[in-house]
C-alpha cells in the first residue's frame, strides 16, 4: 500500500525550488512596488503589477487576460471601459 504525504507537508519541503540562486524574495519588495506605484501620476499607474520571484510567467499570463478582456469588452460595446476618464 502506498502512503501519501499531505500536501501541504510535502510543498513546505520545496519552496527553495521556486526561486533562482541568491534570489531575495523578499516580502518588503511589495511594499516597494505599492509605494513606487502610488508616488506614479494620475494616468500612468498601471492596472496590474506583478512581484513574481519564482520564474511562473505571470507577467504572460496577464498579458493574455488583457488581451482577452479587451477582445470581450470591445465586442460587447463597451470598450470605452478600457480607457482612462479624467
Amino acid at each position: 500500500m502506498r502512503r501519501w504525504i499531505p500536501w501541504s507537508t510535502a510543498t513546505a519541503r520545496r519552496p527553495e525550488g521556486l526561486f533562482e540562486p541568491g534570489v531575495d524574495a523578499h516580502p518588503v519588495s511589495v511594499a516597494r512596488e505599492i509605494t513606487r506605484i502610488l508616488a506614479l501620476p494620475l494616468g500612468e499607474k498601471p492596472f496590474r503589477s506583478v512581484i513574481d520571484f519564482t520564474r511562473s510567467n505571470v507577467e504572460e499570463v496577464n498579458a493574455v487576460n488583457r488581451a482577452s478582456a479587451a477582445d470581450f469588452l470591445t465586442r460587447m460595446g463597451m470598450g470605452e471601459l478600457l480607457r482612462l476618464k479624467r
